[in-house]
C-alpha cells in the first residue's frame, strides 16, 4: 500500500493534488486513462452530518424487512453499511434513501464545489456518486476513489453484487488527525492499494511512485492561478519536465524560499494576470533573472535551459 498526505492545507487543493499525481501514476503504469474514473462523494462533517442520519435512520428503520440479516444485525451500530451492500433487496433501498448532498452545510458544500471545479480545470473525468461511502471509514468531508471504469458510468445495467474494485481511496482526514493531534489539522490523504493495482493490467515496471529530484518549482498567485496551476503541471510533467509546487501556500515570498531549498534552478511563477494571458514567469532561482514567455513555448524552453 501507497500513501499520499498532505498536512496543514484546509482547502480542497490537497485533494485535487492527491488525485492528480495519481491519475499520472496510473497512466504512466500502462493503466488506459480511457477505462479509469475518479468517484467522488461528500460524506459530511461533524455540523452536518447529524441532519443527515437523522433522516436517513428512521428511513431505514422503516423498511427494515427489506433488509439482509446483516444490514438488520448492524442497523444500530452502522446503518451506513446498507449503502455499499451488495445485496440486490439492499441496494433498492439504498438507491431511494435521503443523500448527504442535500444536508451539506456551506462549508462541506464549498469544499465539494472548489473540489470538482479543481477536478474540470485539469481535465480530469469524475462521476459524483452519492451512493459511495466506505463504511468504518476516517474520512470526512470528502470521499474519493479511483477505479476501473463500471458498466453504470457507461449506461449499462449491473447486477446484483457487482461493484467497482477501488484501488485508489482518499479524502479529508481531519477527525483522526485531531483525535491523534489533540487540536484541529488539516489532513488530505490517498492510499494505493498495491494488490488491487498490480492485478488491473500494470505493467509491473519500476514503481510511479518513487519521488525525483525536480529542477523547476512553480510559484503561484489567487485562486485563479491555483486552478490553472494543475493544467501547468500536467503539461510539464507529461513532458517529462518534473516539477515541485506548494498550491497550499500563497505567498510568492515563501514559495520562492521553498524554490530555493528544494534545489531548483527555475522558477515559474503564475500570478492572476499570467493565469489570464497564458503567460508564465520564468525566474532564475539563484540569480532572479526573470523574464514573461507564453505557457505554449514553455517546455521547449525548459528543455533547453535544463541541458545547460
Amino acid at each position: 500500500e501507497w500513501g499520499l498526505a498532505i498536512i496543514g492545507i484546509e482547502g480542497p487543493i490537497a485533494e485535487a493534488e492527491i488525485v492528480q499525481v495519481v491519475w499520472r501514476a496510473l497512466g504512466e503504469s500502462g493503466l488506459d486513462e480511457e477505462n479509469l474514473e475518479v468517484r467522488v462523494n461528500a460524506v459530511g462533517c461533524s455540523e452536518c452530518r447529524p441532519s443527515f442520519r437523522s433522516q436517513f435512520n428512521p428511513y431505514l428503520r422503516g423498511r427494515l424487512a427489506r433488509l439482509c440479516k446483516e444490514c438488520k444485525r448492524g442497523l444500530k451500530r452502522s446503518p451506513m453499511r446498507v449503502l455499499v451492500c451488495s445485496e440486490e433487496k439492499c441496494r433498492i433501498v439504498a438507491n431511494n434513501a435521503p443523500q448527504v448532498l442535500d444536508f451539506l452545510c456551506d462549508s462541506c458544500k464549498k469544499h465539494l464545489r472548489g473540489f470538482l471545479e479543481l477536478l474540470d480545470e485539469a481535465g480530469i473525468p469524475y462521476l459524483l456518486d452519492p451512493r459511495f461511502f466506505r463504511n468504518g471509514s476516517w474520512f470526512s468531508t470528502l470521499l474519493f476513489g479511483v477505479s476501473l471504469k463500471s458498466k453504470s458510468s457507461e449506461g449499462e445495467k449491473v447486477e446484483a453484487g457487482e461493484a467497482p474494485l477501488f484501488f485508489v481511496e482518499g479524502g479529508r482526514l481531519n477527525r483522526v488527525a485531531e483525535l491523534v493531534n489533540g487540536r484541529k489539522l488539516d489532513v488530505a490523504a490517498g492510499s494505493i492499494f498495491s494488490d488491487i493495482f498490480s492485478r488491473s493490467f500494470v505493467k509491473g515496471e519500476a514503481s510511479p511512485f518513487s519521488p525525483a529530484k525536480a529542477k523547476v518549482f512553480l510559484v503561484q498567485l489567487g485562486e485563479l492561478a491555483k486552478r490553472k496551476s494543475l493544467v501547468l503541471l500536467e503539461l510539464l510533467r507529461k513532458d517529462g519536465i518534473e516539477v515541485r509546487e506548494s498550491l497550499g501556500r500563497d505567498s510568492i515570498k515563501s514559495q520562492l524560499k521553498l524554490a530555493e531549498l528544494s534545489g531548483a534552478e527555475i522558477a515559474l511563477i503564475l500570478g492572476q494576470k499570467e493565469a489570464l494571458d497564458s503567460t508564465v514567469i520564468v525566474r532564475e532561482v539563484q540569480s532572479g533573472i526573470q523574464e514573461t514567455m507564453p505557457q505554449e513555448k514553455l517546455v521547449e524552453f525548459l528543455k533547453r535551459k535544463l541541458k545547460k
